[in-house]
């Protein structure tokens, strides 16, 4: 992500496009300053593992260059009778976003359908909010998209295959929900579980995140599962 400073630096003439909500949040320095930080440790790792040859070397930057916002239903004419269409899906995070050019049948979900690990691993990933992931997952069920292009992983090309992928991403949120109650009513805590999940699910790309960051997500994942169910633990 913050890789968008520097192509801004490098192309002045580019627009930078975001939600309403994130121009508050990238307006924030702590918060920037944290994604900074998140990036580069996933870089070093990425380095140590062998995937890259090398890490650039980034200032931190106190701001972030945003240009143009948009909400659910703003059209953006992209020139030569281009129109591409937003939808607020939130549940990663309560800002994501996804565009959909109609003619093509072609949906860009970001991060909106789970994080996807070839050939057939999803994680879940409603950092936000559970039920918000699943009316996200709803909406884009329903546009029906012939050519789905996920954050991670490329384009997934045919109603086929798009389906699967959005029914996979649904699947993966009932089978953690499953899995997370299954070790509650074991009498597990909070800190069992999401040892348990970090060290079962963490696989192909994910073994490549910093462990820390690997555990306070899963941590956060079992947490808004709970708060889903309404359950509320004591962390011991």
């Amino acid at each position: 992500m913050m890789v968008f400073p520097t192509l801004k630096g490098r192309y002045p003439w580019t627009k930078i496009v975001c939600s309403d909500l994130n121009r508050a949040i990238f307006s924030s320095e702590r918060i920037v300053a944290k994604i900074f930080d998140s990036d580069r440790k996933m870089t070093l790792a990425l380095k140590e593992g062998g995937i890259i040859s090398e890490a650039p070397t980034l200032q931190p930057n106190t701001s972030f260059p945003l240009d143009v916002t948009v909400s659910e239903g703003s059209v953006l004419d992209l020139g030569r009778g281009v129109r591409m269409k937003f939808l607020e899906i939130p549940g990663h995070s309560p800002d994501c976003l996804a565009a959909f050019l109609e003619e093509e049948g072609l949906l860009f979900c970001s991060d909106g359908a789970g994080f996807y690990t070839p050939p057939d691993f999803f994680r879940p990933n409603y950092w936000y909010r559970l039920e918000e992931a699943e009316k996200s997952l709803d909406k884009m069920r329903a546009i029906d998209p012939e050519i789905l292009c996920r954050g991670h992983y490329g384009a997934m090309i045919g109603k086929d295959l798009a389906r699967k992928h959005l029914q996979m991403n649904r699947q993966s949120i009932e089978d953690f929900k499953a899995f997370v109650l299954e070790k509650i009513n074991r009498g597990w805590s909070v800190e069992e579980i999401t040892k348990d999940v970090t060290v079962r699910f963490s696989r192909g790309f994910l073994e490549f995140f910093p462990a820390e960051e690997n555990y306070r997500l899963w941590k956060l994942l079992v947490q808004r599962t709970l708060e889903h169910f309404g359950i509320e633990m004591e962390e011991r």
